[in-house]
This record gives C-alpha cells, structure tokens and sequence, in this order.
C-alpha cells in the first residue's frame, strides 16, 4: 500500500509547558514507520494516544540533536507505531530550549493497513 505523509505542527502551550501539536486524524488505520523531527533544541519529541501529556499513554519518545532535528525509524528504534482508524494522536516537544515562541514540526510517514 501507497505511504501517507502527514505533518504535526506544534506550538508553545503555557499549561502543558510544552511545545504540541496533533497528527491529523485518518478514517484507516495505519503503521507510522518515520518520523522527521524539527523542533526546539535539545529538547525530547514524544508521541501520545489522545491528546494528554500522561506518560501512560506515551508511544514513542525521541531526543532532538542539538540543533533541534532528529528522526525516528522503526526499523532501528523498534516496532512501527500502531494507529487505529479515526484514533488521535499527539506529539510534544519538552525540555531542552522549548519555551514561549518555540515551534516544532514532525513529518509523520505511516503505511495504510495494520
């Protein structure tokens, strides 16, 4: 099956102190087997189920470089994450120079079907 791209942009959020933003949500499920990651400096990309910060529901979690770019591959940092049809999904950025102003973006690359 073709690949989908979607983009999660974030953007600095006071109360979660964080830098968030949500993966568009599909009507099929799919297989997410990269993601690009830009995002504030040294800071630490997560990906969670829903649209909560509750390390209960983390998937993923993804060091940015010091310029603030990184990638996740599951071929090398483990299973494809598992997204069911219409689920939500939310990616922040924390630590390192996220803060007020700071903006992140992660190209997600998944595969239809699971």
């Amino acid at each position: 099956m073709p690949d989908t791209i979607d983009l999660i942009q974030g953007t600095w959020n006071a109360a979660l102190g964080a830098v968030v933003g949500l993966l568009p949500v599909q009507p099929y499920n799919r297989r997410i087997t990269s993601i690009v990651i830009k995002g504030p400096a040294r800071s630490t990309f997560t990906l969670y189920r829903g649209s909560r910060l509750e390390p209960s529901l983390q998937v993923s979690r993804t060091p940015t470089q010091g310029g603030g770019d990184n990638t996740y591959d599951s071929t090398t940092d483990g299973a494809p994450v598992l997204v069911g049809a219409g689920e939500q999904m939310m990616g922040a950025w924390s630590g390192g120079a996220s803060g007020v102003g700071q903006t992140g973006t992660a190209t997600v690359r998944s595969r239809w079907g699971t």
